[in-house]
């Protein structure tokens, strides 16, 4: 009986390392192995990259991609328009004040 009480009476200074020796205490879960292979593998990840897998590229994704390169290289359009109307504006303001209207 008074060893359990001494087990109880033991302290940790923090929550996470309560709950930690809990784990090791109630289900023999080593939590230092499982943080050294995450540890490991976000490492092996920053450093060497992610392994991805290709994706299949199917005809609706290849058909924004063509749309959406069409767009990039049409931007001028909307900018000349823009452009050609002012010029008009101009135009006709000039024309007017040199009819005497």
């Amino acid at each position: 009986m008074a060893k359990k009480a001494t087990e109880l009476s033991v302290t940790t200074a923090s929550p996470s390392g309560a709950i930690v020796t809990d784990l090791q205490n109630s289900l023999g879960i080593d939590v230092g192995d499982i943080v050294k292979e995450v540890a490991k593998d976000y490492a092996k990840d920053t450093i060497f990259g992610k392994k991805t897998t290709a994706t299949g590229r199917t005809k609706f994704s290849k058909a924004l991609d063509g749309i959406s390169d069409f767009l990039r290289s049409v931007w001028w359009v909307p900018a000349a328009a823009y452009l050609l109307l002012g010029i008009s504006i101009v135009a006709i303001k000039y024309l007017a004040k040199f009819a005497g209207v």
